[in-house]
């Protein structure tokens, strides 16, 4: 598993991390706020996107754990 506080897209994440995933591995991503059409994005690189909404009670603002296991291997 590669864990990572979000420094880009989900899509790029996955994209960028994937070579140091093993083959039945995953990678779990902190982000704040999510678009639709950045889970799709994800979703296109990535056969399973799981989305587990985090609550932190000193933020009010929204925060994710995204859990994605890649389908490329680069």
């Amino acid at each position: 598993m590669v864990v990572c506080r979000a420094f880009s897209s989900l899509e790029k994440i996955v994209l960028n991390c994937s070579r140091l995933v093993a083959s039945s591995g995953s990678v779990l991503a902190m982000k704040a706020a999510l678009s639709e059409g950045e889970i799709a994005a994800a979703r296109k690189v990535s056969p399973r996107v799981k989305i587990h909404e985090l609550k932190i009670p000193s933020l009010k603002l929204p925060r994710h754990a995204v859990e994605m296991q890649p389908i490329l291997k680069i």
